[in-house]
């Protein structure tokens, strides 16, 4: 864990060490967006090939070393996350106490996820909160799935989940998931009505965004 990432050497030491008789070797690597110091050599050249920040140059530089021709033994790769704000909108009262003021917060919430929400985004945020690692994997639930179904695995300790952002879940699709009871399944509370609801919440344990 390197949460001064700067260029990315220990992320690739890591990677190296990987290749060359540590296999299974992770690293996570930290590094703010900070802007590149154009009055520093190193600066003028990462600016002069259209890197801004220094996270933009960590990554390029381990997108070269993977390609080095001693270390194609073992394949390797690495995932770049950005924190940022939630895709979620959760509820926050409203100061308007009146029935008119409670129908405009109610109708602002008729989607819970906000405006621009990209599917990767929401599922890895899910995946964070559910406890599931940043190696876990995220592949389409399947066809027998509603459509916008994924299921997230986590190899190491064999946890799982499905999650569907689907705008719209009916009883026979609920049906074609397959759930136990064992089974977490999430999914969009505006994508349910209550018989839908009812059911999966008795055939899986069920969270909504």
């Amino acid at each position: 864990m390197d949460f001064f990432a700067g260029s990315g050497s220990t992320a690739e030491a890591v990677i190296r060490l990987a290749a060359n008789g540590m296999p299974g070797a992770k690293f996570v690597a930290v590094q703010l967006p900070e802007a590149v110091n154009p009055k520093e050599r190193t600066g003028k050249a990462a600016l002069a090939a259209g890197w801004k920040t220094i996270t933009e140059v960590t990554r390029e530089r381990l997108r070269r070393v993977l390609k080095a021709e001693d270390l194609q033994a073992i394949p390797q790769g690495f995932r770049a996350f950005r924190l940022t704000t939630t895709n979620i909108r959760r509820w926050a009262g409203t100061k308007d106490m009146t029935p008119e003021g409670y129908i405009a917060q109610m109708e602002a919430f008729a989607d819970t996820l906000l405006p621009g929400w990209k599917p990767e985004d929401v599922i890895w945020e899910v995946a964070l909160r559910e406890g599931f690692p940043l190696t876990s994997k995220i592949a389409p639930a399947g066809n027998s799935a509603p459509k916008g179904s994924w299921r997230v695995t986590d190899p190491e300790t064999d946890r799982a989940f499905t999650i569907c952002l689907a705008e719209h879940i009916d009883l026979e699709q609920a049906k074609r998931l397959g759930l136990t009871k064992p089974d977490l399944f999430v999914c969009r509370d505006t994508a349910l009505d209550d018989t839908v609801a009812a059911n999966l919440a008795l055939q899986c344990t069920l969270k909504v965004l």
